[in-house]
């Protein structure tokens, strides 16, 4: 809301998060987030419902890369309309980092935000290493780790959380990006977890992206990455506002596809018939 975009350099030649204006009306602007060399900084997001006291997420792809939260300084907070409101990322301030306290079998349990960063890492190496693709809608901060093929969903109200883990029946690589799509009064629908995934051909399986129906626990394919590079993986998911579209990108070969339903439906139509992956 706030006119720009964040990108993150995973590089060890890279500097953090870049705040790139989409027009090309200014320079890009290195960003107060990150603090760490070697980079490998992933994926950035927000939390938006309170504009005077907006929340950002990052992730960092290492088995200690701790989930971080920065909260801009007060004086710098402006309404998304200002043209200025993107300079509250280039003042550094609150850093944050999250600490999972699981309960029972571990699926589930609380969590806070800690300003330890070692208390941080530390929580990361136990419970959540390599965090990749992140999402924050409606209070939910929703991440991937990627080597242990997981998905959190984090309620960001309650500070509780759980966790599960997609793979099986056609999704058999490792999860790396996702996008929600809700139920709304304009779209009504099923609540869907749009999930992409990295694989290896020469296992003989294939990128892809898969949705995850959250009331029923049910995963079935959108899109299989067949004739691409043997070791690929597909990122980036989104979707157009009407939910017609979807886009994704096909890493290494450098490609974004237009996908859309066959059946002239919009992406949150009901899924009968669609066979479950699982």
């Amino acid at each position: 809301p706030w006119g720009t975009w964040i990108s993150a350099e995973e590089s060890l030649d890279g500097e953090g998060f870049w705040d790139v204006e989409p027009y090309g009306l200014r320079e890009p602007l290195l960003t107060a987030l990150g603090s760490k060399t070697p980079l490998y900084y992933d994926s950035f997001t927000f939390d938006a419902r309170n504009e005077n006291d907006p929340k950002f997420f990052f992730s960092e792809d290492t088995t200690w890369g701790a989930v971080r939260r920065f909260t801009p300084n007060p004086i710098v907070v402006v309404p998304p309309t200002d043209p200025n409101a993107y300079q509250m990322l280039q003042y550094n301030y609150d850093h944050e980092y999250l600490v999972l306290e699981p309960t029972g079998d571990g699926d589930t349990g609380k969590f806070r935000w800690s300003q330890s960063q070692t208390e941080g890492e530390e929580s990361a190496s136990t419970y959540y290493q390599n965090v990749e693709g992140m999402e924050c809608q409606d209070g939910l901060l929703t991440f991937v780790t990627k080597r242990t093929r997981e998905i959190f969903t984090l309620d960001l109200d309650s500070l509780t959380y759980s966790k599960f883990n997609p793979v099986g029946g056609s999704f058999e690589g490792e999860p790396d990006s996702v996008t929600h799509m809700y139920k709304t009064g304009e779209n009504p629908g099923n609540n869907i977890l749009f999930i992409t995934e990295e694989a290896d051909a020469a296992d003989g399986f294939f990128s892809g992206v898969h949705g995850y129906e959250q009331s029923t626990g049910k995963i079935y394919p959108v899109l299989k990455a067949i004739g691409y590079s043997e070791l690929d993986e597909v990122t980036g998911v989104t979707l157009s506002p009407d939910l017609y579209h979807m886009y994704v990108a096909i890493q290494d070969e450098g490609v974004v596809l237009d996908v859309f339903r066959t059946d002239g439906n919009p992406f949150n139509a009901p899924t009968d018939g669609v066979d479950s992956a699982n």
